[in-house]
């Protein structure tokens, strides 16, 4: 076995961080940076950092707002909720409860400090909150996310790699909206993007967060009329909030141009994901398969 001095192991160090972290152009002035760390599901943990004038803005990508709905203590008077307020305070950081995102701004000059403080308190949250015992009437498990499901189907048919997560779009009021898996088709010399978009209503305020997808179809209008928009929701038919929130999605999904999937009916899963997989290693997907394989999306 070779000797390693401390110059060595720094070395080993910072090649291995290197290999694990990446950097992605959301805009021309907003990036996706993926740390070397995971989350319990086994997703890399990624940070958003805008730049605005003289500051920058980092935000957790909703992993921590994740974390907590999966496990039921999304509510304020939660263990869970209640550390991540604690933390947030002790960091000087911001509880975006709009956009659910935990976020921090700093001055361009202090990016790696505020990046550091962001990523101390995400990593608590999902490892620590794991361990958080509530009492059995608050807790909510209904099984994985929709959101993994997804991941964990697009992983059977080989597709995950092909997958751009934690893409954005532009919205007029909005200047990004958050959306869970992107790629793009070509048909007849046409280009189109698709959009999907997880939506779990099991959960406190289930119209709330169905509301929320109706305010980005609205304000991203014009970006949907050329695109794809699908909205995959799991309402695991637990409660009546969820199944109104479902039917409002349902009733107004054609005048706001998104196709509506419920992740609960096989059928309607399959053809989910069939499509998926089709647009993603048939022809209509040939030119995005070229893009986000060649590393151009590295650069």
């Amino acid at each position: 076995m070779a000797v390693m001095d401390c110059d060595t192991i720094l070395s080993e160090m910072r090649t291995q961080l290197k290999e694990h972290m990446e950097v992605r152009a959301l805009s021309e002035d907003t990036c996706i940076l993926t740390t070397p760390f995971w989350d319990s599901s086994g997703d890399p943990i990624r940070v958003a950092i805008s730049l605005k004038d003289s500051s920058a803005i980092l935000d957790d990508t909703g992993a921590v707002a994740g974390h907590l709905f999966s496990l039921g203590q999304q509510a304020v008077d939660t263990p869970a909720f209640k550390l991540l307020n604690t933390l947030a305070i002790a960091h000087d950081l911001n509880l975006d409860f709009d956009e659910g995102l935990v976020k921090v701004t700093v001055p361009i000059d202090e990016l790696f400090e505020g990046f550091i403080e962001l990523v101390k308190v995400i990593l608590t949250m999902v490892t620590a909150g794991t361990h958080i015992r509530v009492h059995p009437r608050r807790l909510k498990l209904f099984g994985p996310r929709v959101r993994t499901k997804i991941r964990r189907d697009y992983q059977v048919k080989n597709v995950l790699g092909l997958v751009e997560p934690d893409y954005k779009i532009q919205g007029t009021a909005v200047e990004a909206w958050p959306v869970d898996f992107h790629w793009s088709v070509r048909t007849d010399e046409e280009s189109r993007d698709v959009y999907v978009i997880a939506v779990d209503l099991d959960i406190l305020d289930p119209l709330r967060k169905a509301e929320r997808v109706a305010a980005l179809a609205v304000d991203s209008k014009s970006e949907i009329e050329r695109n794809y928009l699908r909205i995959v929701m799991d309402t695991h038919g637990h409660n009546s909030a969820s199944e109104v929130a479902a039917s409002f999605l349902k009733q107004h999904s054609q005048m706001l141009g998104f196709r509506l999937y419920n992740f609960g009916e096989e059928e309607e899963r399959q053809s989910f994901v069939e499509q998926s997989v089709d647009e993603l290693l048939g022809q209509a997907g040939e030119h995005w398969r070229e893009f986000w394989q060649s590393g151009t999306r590295n650069a």
